[in-house]
Formats: C-alpha cells, structure tokens, sequence
C-alpha cells in the first residue's frame, strides 16, 4: 500500500477537487455513491440523486442509518441498514412487474453495512453474516462468527475489515480466517485499499493524527476521522479518501495526487463515500456534513492512465567540474510505443545540460543540488511513468596553478629567494568562485602573499622558515599548500672599527704626515711660480 503525504508529479495532468454546485440534498441521514449515481438516505426514504444537477430522480420508503450501494451482476443495488434489519433496494426494478423494490435479507437491528460488486457483509444483531451472488443468484448467508462492538465495515472481494470501536480492534477476514490488530487509540473509520501488493485494511486513529493497519502506522499531520477507497487517478491503483470530522476537511491520497480542501462544515460520521459520478475514469465524492447537506467533490483535471514502472541510472552525487550522465529506462515493456522527457526542475544554473530521449548530460559548473524530472508517454496516451531525481553536486576545493617560479615551488614544498622577487599567483577553481590567499606561519617580513594571490619577497639575509598558504573558494572549501623557506641572500657587509679619531675627516692619523708634506711641496711651487 503505497501512501504519500507529498505530490509527485502529476504524469498524466493536474488534478484538484472541487465542490459541486447545487447541494444534493439539505436533510440527509446517511449517503452511499456508485458508478454515476449517488443514493442519499433521509427521515422516512431513501432518495436517488442526480450527482450533476441535484434533480431527486427515484424514492422510496426506508429508514436507513447506513447505505452501501453495489453492483449485482451489473445491475443497480442499494444495501440498507434500518433499525429492523438490513434491506436490498433494487432500483432499476420494473414497477409495471409488481416486484417488490426492496427485499428483506436480515431481520434484527443492523450496526453496519458495506459492498463490493456482487458481495454484501452487515452486522446484524450480534452476528457478521456475509452474502454473495453467483451470475445474478444470491447464495446463502455465511456467518463470519465475529462479535463487534459499535462496529464499522469495509469490503473489498473476499476480503472483509471490520472495525470493533469500543474495543480499538481492527479485524481482517481474508476469505479463510480472521487476524486482530489492537489499534494504539480509539479509531473512527475503516477502509480496503488495494493496490499491486494486495487489499489493505486502513483505521483512521483522529486522537493521534494517524492511519493504523497490519503495515503499520502512517502520520498525518492532521487528525482524520473517516476512510472511503477511492481511486482518484484512475490508474486502478487503491488509495484512500481521508475526511477530516472535526474541521471538515478532505483529502484524496494516491500515489502521485494529493489534493485538499476545506468545507464550510464539519462532517457527518456517515458522511463520506467514493466512485467514479462523470464516467470520466476517476473517483468523484459524496460527502454529507453535520447539517445533512449533501454535496459532491468532483475530481477535475482527470486523464486516467496505466501507470508504468521506470527506473535510471543517475548518480547521487558528481562533483563540480565533472560531467554526469545518465539514462531513465522502463522495467518492464508496456506493449506500446513512447516517449520520453527529461526536464532539469531544480538547479538548472549549476549545469549545462542536454537532453536526447532518454538521455541527459551535464557540465557541472558549480554546487548545489540538482533535479530532474523525466516522464514517459505512451504514443496513444494510455499509459505514463516517471520520476524525480535529486543529484547532489559538491563543491570542490581551489588549487594552485603551476605557473613555473615561487609558484611552482610552493607546489613543491621548498621555496629559495636569491634575491627580490615578485608573482602574480593564479587559482583554479572548478566551480569558478572568487579565491582568496591566507598566508600564516612564521615567517619574515620580508616575504608576503596578499589576499588577492601577489607574492613579494625582498631578502635581506641568509635563513630558513616555515609556513603555511590557504586557498579558500567562496563555498568554503580549502585546500593547503605546507613549505619552507629558504633565503640564500649573504648576510651585509658592515664598517670597520677604527681605533681613534683624528677629526680629519675620516683619515687615518697614520697619515698625517705625507699630507703635511704634500701641502708643504704644493706651497713651495707656487712661491717660484
């Protein structure tokens, strides 16, 4: 039984449920729906409705609490559960024949009622007694020997689930035996759901927000109260019509459908049941609330169509710079020719994709998440697949390009400076971010890295250091680069200490005589001269 809480998308169109116009009825008991006709039980009669135009178009007398329209072999027919006993109205009878258009099948007070084509089951005075047809012949009654307490009833097939109120006791009849399932709360309604894994039963639990069955529980996030199966899509898939009592609120749950609305009333306990009313393929709903006003929830947008299984092998998760590719497939072959589209929903900016029939591929420029939306239609339009998936795109740290110099050194582990030297530093980062330097370690003034990636370093000596240069991208990815520093500059040359001073400028006392004598000659020549 396949539930889900959340739309996926809608193959084969939108869908939403819409309240009819004009109301059906404004004193209803109880109300019961079949392929295009809707039965509506009130004081003293049991009415037929036109679901369309609310024109009352049969009736007849009965007190009934419950209804449970079905088929018999193809033709019309209403169970009815009096405070008597349980009645079969048919009425598509023939009034010029004189049949009697109800016909007594149980006699004692009736608790519940529900049908399937060509199947009856009613609580009836203590004992669960279960009825069928054969080609139009209706068989003896079969007692399904189970006592209930306040009960509920669903049907589908052989399958019979019957919820004990008083007891919080779920119980499934699989057409040999019984199974029990004590429920966590007291639980409000019942329904069979069928879907590729077989009939479900299904309690709604409103104290605690949930559905409860042998699968399991299933939250909601709102209290329910009544269950009717339906099939919303037409697919022939089973879901569940969940009505909300207290607020009056409906849901429709399928396996790609999850519409919802809100009434102006709360609901009736008898107030909900599930067919197919414009013959367009898919479950409409009659819903009665606490009023007696009957109304009809008319589901719009339908294309009912067979829903086939796909699968992919897409990757979860590629990191930016990479390519992904990938294919979505069907898993078994419907017999009909399709086609198939891929569409990116999410995320379309962070890839340069194409798409060829069931093919995609993908440039991932940067992180994020991507997703993608593939669907398959068959060439008449009578079956449809699809899926989404998210692929996770991860960021990729900066690297150092190798532009020869420091920084290939750098790269390398062992930077030498000999002398001043200057370079631009370059990043490469895959998803094309802003990069920013971070140098640290201990190192000497003279050798620096600024934010921007320029490298300086002026030597003023020989020595090693360490140190350490961050590339970090935008995304916060890092990587480090660890090196030494080597600096193979002489140490400076400095004066040398003289041992006094002459105040001659700088000359040494030693001398002082040759410059005497050199004065003393120049003088002499300019006297002879």
């Amino acid at each position: 039984m396949l539930l889900l809480l959340l739309p996926l998308p809608a193959l084969a169109g939108s869908l939403s449920l819409e309240v009819g116009e004009p109301d059906l009825a404004a004193d209803g008991v109880a109300i019961g729906a079949m392929p295009g006709r809707v039965f509506v039980a009130q004081a003293l009669d049991v009415i037929e409705v036109d679901p369309a135009t609310g024109e009352v178009l049969g009736s007849w007398p009965a007190r009934a609490g419950q209804l449970a329209p079905f088929s018999i072999d193809g033709t019309a027919a209403v169970a009815l559960c009096t405070p008597s006993g349980v009645e079969l109205l048919r009425p598509d009878s023939p009034v010029d024949t004189g049949a009697e258009p109800t016909v007594g099948m149980a006699d004692g007070s009736c608790g519940a009622v529900a049908a399937d084509d060509d199947v009856l089951v009613a609580a009836v005075a203590g004992t669960l007694l279960r009825w069928e047809w054969v080609e139009g012949e209706r068989q003896p009654p079969i007692d399904l020997a189970l006592d209930l307490e306040t009960p509920r009833l669903a049907v589908l097939g052989d399958d019979v689930a019957a919820l004990s109120q008083g007891e919080a006791t779920l119980h499934l009849h699989d057409g040999t035996g019984w199974s029990s399932l004590v429920l966590d709360a007291e639980a409000a309604d019942v329904a069979i759901a069928d879907d590729d894994d077989g009939p479900t039963a299904w309690a709604s639990l409103p104290g605690t927000e949930a559905l409860q069955s042998p699968l399991g529980t299933l939250s909601l996030v709102w209290p329910p109260g009544l269950l009717a199966a339906s099939d919303v899509e037409g697919d022939g898939i089973g879901a569940l019509t969940i009505g909300r009592l207290e607020t009056g609120g409906l849901s429709a749950m399928g396996t790609d459908f999850d519409g919802a609305l809100y009434l102006e009333q709360p609901l009736s306990s008898r107030g909900l049941d599930a067919a197919d009313l414009d013959g367009d393929g898919c479950d409409d709903h009659v819903v009665m609330d606490r009023l007696g006003t009957v109304r009809v929830i008319w589901t719009r947008g339908c294309n009912p169509v067979l829903a086939v299984a796909t699968d992919h092998d897409l990757p979860d998760r590629v990191e930016e710079g990479e390519r992904l590719s990938g294919q979505a497939s069907l898993v078994d072959d419907p017999g009909v020719g399709g086609t198939w589209e891929l569409t990116v929903i999410r995320g379309a900016e962070l890839a340069s994709c194409t798409t060829e029939g069931s093919r995609i591929r993908c440039d991932v420029l940067d992180d994020g998440e991507l997703a993608v939306l593939a669907s398959w239609v068959s060439d008449d339009g009578t079956a449809a697949g699809g899926f989404e998936h998210a692929i996770t795109l991860e960021n990729v740290a900066p690297t150092l390009e190798d532009s020869g110099g420091p920084a290939g050194q750098l790269l390398a582990g062992a930077v030498t400076v000999s002398g001043p030297t200057a370079q631009r530093l370059v990043a490469r980062d895959p998803g094309d971010d802003t990069v920013t330097f971070d140098l640290q370690g201990s190192l000497p003034d003279w050798f620096s890295i600024s934010s921007d990636g320029r490298l300086q370093a002026d030597p003023d000596g020989p020595g090693s250091w360490s140190g350490n240069l961050t590339l970090r991208d935008e995304d916060g990815g890092a990587s480090v680069l660890y090196f030494t520093l080597e600096s193979t500059v002489p140490a400076s040359k400095t004066p040398v200490e003289t041992a006094g001073d002459c105040g001659c400028s700088g000359v040494h006392p030693a001398g002082a005589p040759f410059v005497a004598l050199l004065v003393g000659i120049l003088g002499l020549r300019r006297r002879r001269s």
